[in-house]
């Protein structure tokens, strides 16, 4: 419970130390929904995700499934997704030569959909691993 406490307090300080400006910026519109210009600086598990998206206010979002296969479908005319050099030595979670966004569609209680951003790999994984955020609102 205290590690949870914590963390909620940590992504709140990030929260604010990145302000909702230099997350959103200037939105790109694909098909009526409005995509952040930039990613959240860091990777987070997806109650934190989920967190720091409503906390942008006015409808932002995790994207869904298919919203965020959308999106990488249009990655380049979209831009600012993480890349493979920045992460590269930056996170200890990273394994895997791809780079993951969470969706917020739910496979079940344990399990959520991503999207890789390397490939077009869909796959579930625990709600506890670490990946990237954009976030989304219907416009």
């Amino acid at each position: 419970m205290i590690k949870r406490l914590l963390t909620l307090f940590f992504l709140f300080v990030l929260f604010f130390a990145t302000s909702q400006k230099n997350i959103i910026g200037t939105p790109y519109n694909l098909n009526n929904l409005l995509i952040a210009q930039y990613d959240f600086q860091n990777s987070m598990q997806y109650e934190d995700a989920k967190y720091v998206c409503l906390k942008l206010g006015d409808g932002w979002r995790l994207p869904t499934k298919d919203e965020l296969n959308l999106i990488y479908e249009n990655k380049d005319q979209i831009k600012g997704f993480v890349s493979q050099l920045q992460i590269q030595n930056d996170s200890e979670y990273y394994t895997d030569p791809n780079i993951y966004y969470w969706s917020g569609t739910e496979h079940d209680d344990m399990y959520i959909w991503i999207q890789g951003f390397t490939n077009t790999t869909i796959a579930v994984t625990k709600k506890t691993s670490y990946l990237f955020v954009r976030a989304v609102k219907s416009n």
